[in-house]
């Protein structure tokens, strides 16, 4: 079996009604343990913003905005409201992320 990933309020739930414990000391300690020592199953967020652009056209060009992380376009008025990428799932609510968070 390899890394897969589960959440921790998952486990936490299978021991507080599944598992049977010889005592409540050993119930505590292990859903201490798995609050304090299980890894995040979080996914890491992307944190980019969207880059006016304009597409060569026979018109003069098509507003769009870009994707700083896909690269994917999008007409430009899709830009309001919408803050996530559709395609890469990039956060654009905000600034960039310091490469060392």
């Amino acid at each position: 079996m390899k890394d897969d990933l589960i959440s921790r309020s998952w486990l936490l739930d299978v021991f507080e009604h599944f598992v049977p414990w010889d005592t409540e000391k050993d119930r505590n300690r292990a859903i201490h343990h798995v609050r304090e020592l299980a890894p995040s199953a979080q996914p890491e967020r992307i944190k980019g913003h969207w880059i006016d652009a304009v597409i060569p056209n026979d018109s003069g060009g098509l507003p769009v905005i870009v994707c700083d992380k896909c690269h994917t376009f999008f007409p430009l008025q899709f830009g309001d409201g919408h803050n996530f990428c559709p395609h890469c799932g990039a956060d654009m609510r905000g600034e960039e992320l310091d490469e060392t968070d």
